[in-house]
C-alpha cells in the first residue's frame, strides 16, 4: 500500500502526552493529510486564544511531528490543562499561517479550519521558553 493511498487513509490523531509536559514540548501523531490540505497544530492558550505550530510530515510512516510547541506561559502553575487541536487548512490559509502564524493569537478558529483531533496537555513545572 502506498503512503498516498486515498482509498485507505490513516485518520489524523495526536499522540497522547504521558504525564506532564514542559512549557516547550514536542508533539507528534499519526495520519495521512488529504490532498489539497495542510496540517497544523492549534494550541488554546490561557488567554483563550489559539496559537499555531507547523508540523513536519513523514508520509511513508503515516506520522507527523511538531517541535517547539509552547504550552501555556511562565505564569501557569503545573497541572494547568491546555487543549491542543490538529487542524486541516487549505493552501491559501496555509500560506497565511506560514507567513505570520496569526502572531498574537486569534480568539476563534475560522470555519475553514477543520478540527480533526484534540488532546488535553497538562503543563509541568519546566518553564523554559522555546528557542
Amino acid at each position: 500500500s502506498s503512503a498516498s493511498n486515498p482509498m485507505n487513509p490513516v485518520p489524523i490523531k495526536i499522540d497522547p502526552v504521558n504525564g506532564q509536559a514542559p512549557m516547550c514540548t514536542t508533539l507528534g501523531g499519526e495520519g495521512d493529510v488529504p490532498l489539497g490540505k495542510n496540517l497544523w497544530l492549534a494550541i488554546l492558550s490561557d488567554t483563550r486564544k489559539f496559537f499555531f505550530r507547523p508540523v513536519a510530515l513523514n508520509v511513508v510512516q503515516h506520522r507527523w511531528i511538531s517541535k517547539k510547541v509552547t504550552i501555556g506561559s511562565k505564569d501557569d502553575p503545573p497541572g494547568t490543562l491546555f487543549a491542543v487541536y490538529a487542524v486541516l487548512v487549505d493552501d491559501a490559509t496555509n500560506q497565511q499561517l506560514a507567513r505570520d502564524r496569526f502572531a498574537g493569537g486569534i480568539a476563534t478558529l475560522p470555519p475553514n479550519f477543520e478540527k480533526v483531533s484534540q488532546i488535553e496537555v497538562e503543563r509541568g513545572s519546566e518553564s523554559a521558553e522555546c528557542k
